[in-house]
């Protein structure tokens, strides 16, 4: 009988397997005329076996049925009550003896959990066709209950994949030739403090040594408001949870979540962690450290994962550091650290970084120290010569008679001009129609003096040294470091230059700026450098936003430069420095984004050493601007004039090239007492047109040249234009220049009534001052009208028929007569036409 069922249970797993592989159950069996009745019965419920994975059958004969033959039965299951059967032939025994019951446990491939199969007993005889389906005695059912363990062999040869808990589970390999069997056991986990449970997973019972494979949890079941992203795997039970540190793999088609790993030690589940870590740290609120000394710090880390890792870096913001780390043990909540005083910086403080991460949520502290300063760096004194003054410490008095006067005086604070005077480019109501912003301390301006990070002021003392002291450098006494932990701010007055400083005591880069600053494409950067033999100082272009010349926002600011800064804006904008050196940030990928059919010229002068520098340029779109002329402290220098307006500038940006070219007049500025002469360069950039060239003209000496040289009388200027354009641009130029000369046209309408028309003409290049005067007949001076020079070309000017008193002139014949005068008061040019006025 044992030979007879251990054959039973191989012939069914053979066969219930095969009908698996063929997805039919088959309807096509035969109905012989030598049908027979299907005796067999059930002696027991049919029951599923949790242990084994496996359903068993109790089956007997109705021993009152004569079998002469021998016999076949078949089982089938399905989840339905209707058993259908294809063609099988299954032996019972080859004794041909029919055996009275027997027990047949078997596996369903794929078990399906939380389902009810039904089963049932087929019976035929050897060499018949005809099965005989279940009668109400052999059709039984058994429920499967929810999954709690799982017997799976995985990885077979040319098996790669093995499902489990209903395709919840997934197993897979890249290499299957090593099989392995264990039981799979449900993680009894419903909920946990922090958690959103999406799965509990499951554990492995044996934990067999293999290779490395893929373990996948379906998230189908995740919770609504929640997306897969969050899903993580963790490993351990109801009391407690470590973040799987291997990456997690995610195929959204299918809903799974995987790991590879050939770590079965804890359970593996599917949670999302709710809940960021929780830090304590002392420093958080302490934050001054002293010079030369070594810093303890310590934290506490709490969380609701138990393998927290967290990241400590110090450094003294020089572009290198220590990096230590660590994971929260749950025995030891304190951790501390001991920064050694090498790593301290005295004049910079010292970043400190603290990086908690649980896997889902990381967290950043900055618990970066200040430095109390006893003396704090300040500048060298250079007698008779203008002096930035910055600072880059938080001092604890700022006033400018305390901090200097008193200093240089040694006994009161006072201000003296003959010994010190101090200047701010500061726009104010008293300078709003002057182009010179500078404004000198005084008591009632005072606040606007205080030294402040991120300012800069200018000094000229008569001293070179401290008195009572052999010194000439100057410090500040009280002071702390600024702080690492926040940006730092600087207000720039809107359509205004504005003098600042870098306010940390290291280098920045100019993009780390740009990118925390609001309306940064508003912002043009000039720094302030020596030039020349006597070490002038002079604002130079060293970001302008449409010149490749002066476009580099990787350039390194550097702290101990001061800069002038023109808010293009009519809004107050806050530049914001970030507290990251040049050698902590990364540089930057992208080139500067400039409109690829866009071109500048740089135009520069020397004169006795001394540099100065002019841009335009040409960017499709753009509305011409001209950008107001850089502070200076140079005597001799160049700008870029609009005539009409009376405006310097130092940056010129056009969208639009009339008649095929650009022209702009030049001035030569020489504020000194001796003449001056100046070299003239020109330099293309970006996209400079094909066929187009750079000249300039000298209107004195009617002559076009690449490189010109020119004098200028002391305290003088004379201008010159610079010229880029196609030949026949340049051609056309010079034969509209060559033509122009001082003139009036004919008075229309004459006689007149009302008003008179005055037509005139001004050559290129003058800045003479035109004046109209007009006699009566007896030679009187009836009225008078002076005009600076303006639009080069045809001009217009309209009499409205009053004279000097205001009142109409009575009718007659009158002279009008144009003269222009130079600078000096000579006369140029002087030309008359009569006319007739009838009021």
């Amino acid at each position: 009988m044992y030979s007879a069922i251990r054959n039973i249970k191989n012939i069914c797993v053979l066969f219930l397997f095969l009908i698996l592989i063929s997805n039919t159950w088959g309807e096509n069996y035969s109905t012989a005329n030598n049908s027979f009745p299907n005796k067999l019965k059930f002696t027991a419920p049919v029951r599923y076996d949790s242990l084994t994975n496996t359903i068993k059958v109790y089956w007997k004969l109705d021993s009152a049925f004569a079998v002469s033959d021998t016999m076949h039965v078949g089982i089938t299951y399905s989840f339905d009550s209707v058993q259908v059967f294809d063609n099988a032939n299954v032996t019972i025994n080859s004794s041909g003896k029919f055996p009275d019951s027997g027990t047949v446990s078997f596996k369903v491939p794929e078990l399906q959990f939380e389902k009810k199969y039904w089963v049932g007993l087929w019976l035929t005889k050897k060499g018949s066709d005809y099965w005989v389906p279940p009668t109400a005695d052999c059709l039984g059912s058994c429920s499967i209950p929810s999954f709690t363990r799982q017997i799976v062999t995985y990885f077979e040869s040319g098996k790669d994949t093995v499902f489990a808990n209903n395709r919840k589970i997934r197993l897979w390999t890249e290499i299957s030739d090593n099989p392995t069997t264990d039981t799979l056991k449900i993680n009894p986990v419903t909920s946990m403090n922090g958690f959103v449970v999406v799965d509990p997973g499951f554990y492995f019972a044996k934990k067999e040594n293999t290779r490395g494979f893929y373990v996948g949890l379906s998230y189908a079941s995740l919770p609504l408001n929640y997306t897969y992203s969050q899903v993580r795997f963790f490993r351990g039970d109801s009391s407690f949870a470590v973040v799987d540190t291997n990456p997690p793999l995610y195929d959204t088609l299918n809903k799974y979540v995987y790991i590879k790993t050939n770590d079965l030690s804890d359970p593996f589940m599917l949670l999302i962690d709710t809940t960021p870590p929780n830090v304590i740290a002392p420093s958080m609120i302490i934050t001054a450290a002293y010079q030369k000394s070594d810093i303890q710090d310590n934290f506490r880390v709490s969380d609701n994962v138990k393998n927290v890792k967290w990241s400590y870096f110090y450094s003294a913001a020089d572009g290198k550091g220590t990096t230590i780390e660590g994971y929260f043990n749950a025995s030891k909540t304190d951790t501390t650290i001991k920064i050694p005083k090498e790593s301290v910086g005295n004049e910079t403080g010292v970043r400190i970084i603290l990086t908690v991460t649980d896997g889902t949520h990381t967290v950043r502290y900055n618990l970066s120290r200040r430095i109390l300063v006893p003396d704090a760096k300040g500048f060298y004194l250079n007698p008779q010569k203008w002096t930035p003054v910055s600072t880059n410490f938080d001092l604890d008095e700022t006033s400018i008679s305390e901090l200097i006067l008193k200093k240089l005086k040694s006994t009161d604070s006072l201000y003296d001009k003959r010994y010190t005077r101090i200047f701010q480019w500061l726009p104010t109501a008293k300078n709003a129609a002057s182009t010179d912003k500078w404004v000198e301390y005084s008591n009632e301006d005072s606040a606007y003096f205080n030294l402040t990070p991120g300012k800069t002021i200018w000094l000229k003392t008569r001293l070179d040294k401290i008195p009572s002291t052999t010194s000439n450098f100057v410090t500040f006494s009280g002071a702390k470091t600024i702080s690492l932990r926040d940006t730092f701010s600087v207000k720039l007055r809107p359509n205004s230059f504005n003098d600042i400083s870098v306010p940390f005591h290291f280098n920045v880069r100019l993009s780390d700026v740009l990118n925390a600053t609001q309306k940064a494409d508003s912002l043009s950067f000039f720094i302030w450098e020596k030039q020349g033999k006597d070490s002038i100082y002079n604002a130079t272009a060293f970001y302008l936003k449409n010149v490749d010349s002066a476009n580099n926002k990787d350039a390194m600011v550097d702290f101990q430069k001061s800069f002038t800064v023109m808010n293009n804006s009519k809004d107050t904008i806050i530049l914001r420095f970030p507290p990251v050196s040049y050698l902590e940030s990364p540089q930057s990928l992208s080139k500067p984004v400039i409109n690829p059919n866009a071109w500048s010229v740089t135009v520069k002068a020397l004169s006795d050493y001394s540099e100065s520098k002019v841009y335009y340029g040409y960017v499709p779109g753009e509305r011409t601007v001209l950008y107001p002329d850089a502070p200076t402290f140079l005597q001799k220098r160049i700008t870029l004039f609009e005539r009409t307006s009376k405006q310097q500038g130092c940056y010129m940006v056009t969208g639009t090239l009339p008649n095929g070219g650009f022209s702009k007049e030049i001035s030569l500025i020489n504020k000194s007492d001796t003449a001056a002469t100046f070299s003239l360069t020109a330099k293309t950039n970006g996209n400079f047109p094909v066929g187009y060239k750079t000249v300039f003209y000298n209107s004195s000496s009617r002559k076009f040249s690449s490189n010109p040289e020119v004098t200028v009388a002391a305290n003088s200027t004379e201008t010159i234009w610079v010229i880029s354009a196609t030949n026949a641009y340049i051609d056309n130029y010079f034969n509209k220049v060559m033509s122009l000369t001082y003139a009036i046209g004919s008075l229309y309408p004459n006689p007149c009534r009302g008003v008179l028309n005055i037509p005139y003409v001004i050559p290129f290049g003058t800045s003479d001052r035109i004046v109209f005067e007009i006699f009566d007949e007896l030679g009187r001076l009836v009225w008078k009208k002076g005009l600076e020079s303006n639009h080069s070309g045809m001009n217009r000017f309209v009499w409205d028929g009053k004279g000097i008193t205001g009142q109409k002139l009575s009718a007659g014949f009158y002279l009008m007569r144009f003269t222009s005068k130079n600078g000096s008061g000579k006369v140029t040019s002087q030309f008359h036409s009569k006319f007739t006025y009838l009021p």
